[in-house]
């Protein structure tokens, strides 16, 4: 299942938000085939699907819903079409954002139908490091926790005109211009606390559950699907030297036991 099911499906599963019905319909069929070895045929399930889906350590057989890896590739793709610079992401930011943020109209589209759920979790859990400021709106978009339209409460019919860049009021690696800005105690002093590079250095968006800040569609999947609780004897059964036959057996037993 996780070899050759689930290889079949990740691909479109990085591009299309697959209907919920039929997310649904795999899964069932993933069941029936572990249980029974035919997709059609349903037998008693001794083990609950949620279980089976835990990782290995945790007392499960380390499959994944199809609607958990729909949702984990399609943040990631999120995230991809945020912050990488290809034609693919500059043409996405250009039909389906508006000011940084998605666009309420309808646009006939299977992608934007899937990314633009994730979007919004994207923006609470990512942050921009400072560096030439090129990249950052100063007013609109992350750079000192919040936008700075959020801290002042201004209005949305404000945003077209807030157009300055962040490296409006940078300089040879200091601060410009803060003066204009003074007048909001909060804003000036958080920005003055940021330190800028000495040697110019592109601006970042970062993931802020990430050491190094990038998203991997792996960290989205643990993200949306945190990790349980690891089980001793769970570890013990899935050991190399065990025949998986074998341990199959003995988990299976635990579970209906339990």
């Amino acid at each position: 299942m996780k070899s050759i099911v689930h290889g079949m499906l990740v691909y479109s599963f990085h591009i299309y938000r697959w209907p919920i019905r039929l997310l649904k319909t795999l899964d069932r069929w993933i069941n029936f085939f572990i249980w029974s070895g035919d997709i059609n045929t349903c037998k008693i399930c001794t083990v609950s699907w949620k279980n089976v889906c835990l990782p290995w350590d945790s007392g499960g057989l380390d499959l994944k819903s199809t609607r958990s890896l729909n949702a984990s590739l399609l943040l990631h793709l999120s995230w991809n079409l945020l912050t990488q610079d290809s034609q693919c992401s500059q043409l996405f930011k250009h039909r389906f954002l508006s000011f940084g943020r998605p666009q309420n109209s309808y646009f006939k589209s299977s992608i934007w139908l899937g990314v633009k759920k994730f979007l919004p979790l994207v923006f609470e859990n990512s942050i921009w490091t400072v560096g030439n400021g090129e990249k950052i709106n100063l007013w609109l978009d992350n750079w000192l926790g919040a936008p700075i339209v959020s801290i002042l409460n201004a209005p949305p019919n404000m945003f077209p005109l807030l157009t300055a860049r962040l490296q409006s009021i940078i300089d040879n690696g200091k601060w410009q211009n803060v003066l204009a800005i003074l007048h909001y105690p909060s804003v000036a002093e958080s920005m003055l606390k940021i330190s800028l590079p000495i040697s110019p250095l592109m601006d970042k968006l970062v993931w802020l559950h990430a050491a190094d800040g990038n998203l991997t569609a792996k960290l989205a999947f643990l993200y949306l699907n945190p990790p349980t609780t690891k089980l001793d004897w769970a570890a013990l059964i899935w050991r190399s030297t065990i025949p998986p036959s074998h341990s199959f057996v003995f988990w299976w037993l635990d579970e209906s036991i339990n």
